[in-house]
């Protein structure tokens, strides 16, 4: 028949041309099947890679504020010294200023991590006149810690841990005394 071969299929009694047969429908739902394996792998993957990188985001966050007010307590004139307040089991801490000329502390602005990111642990000594003047000014309960970078660049040293409820990981951030280094785990 003009050129073209024609198989008879004797169990089938159907008539295809040579390297014209096609799919099954079980073989097309075993190949849906399976992508829809492997692009739900894929997605819950690159869900936890987010979530991971809010973590490592939020941890940058605060060695980048710390860093800055360091700068900032180092470049201004004395009396000024900056710090940030921290509060345990939220999602923001706030950055401070105290003037030594009137004792008065005041916030210059808050910081607000995505929702699952928490602080969870800080710890910082007090420093007696300037956490009581910043928790008297501030209105900041007990439980609040500060961290005060001075003019001569020494700090306040300890530690702050961050968490992410959807990852269940942490992140510590600390605080050299004597040199005011910042630096992340």
């Amino acid at each position: 028949m003009d050129g073209i071969t024609l198989n008879m299929r004797r169990d089938q009694g159907a008539v295809t041309r040579r390297g014209e047969e096609g799919f099954t429908l079980i073989e097309l739902l075993f190949a849906m099947v399976l992508l829809s394996i492997l692009l739900g792998l894929g997605v819950n993957s690159l869900r936890v890679y987010w979530w991971n990188q809010q973590l490592i985001r939020a941890e940058d966050s605060v060695v980048a504020q710390l860093t800055q007010i360091q700068d900032q307590s180092v470049s201004e004139s004395n009396p000024l010294t900056y710090g940030a307040r921290f509060r345990l089991n939220t999602g923001t801490f706030d950055l401070v200023r105290f003037d030594g000329a009137t004792n008065a502390c005041t916030k210059t602005s808050d910081v607000v991590f995505d929702p699952a990111i928490t602080v969870t642990a800080v710890d910082f000594p007090n420093v007696a006149t300037l956490t009581s003047e910043c928790r008297g000014d501030l209105g900041a309960p007990a439980g609040d810690k500060f961290a005060f970078f001075f003019p001569r660049g020494t700090a306040t040293g300890g530690s702050i841990t961050l968490t992410s409820s959807r990852v269940g990981k942490s992140k510590t951030i600390t605080v050299t005394p004597i040199t005011g280094k910042v630096e992340g785990s």
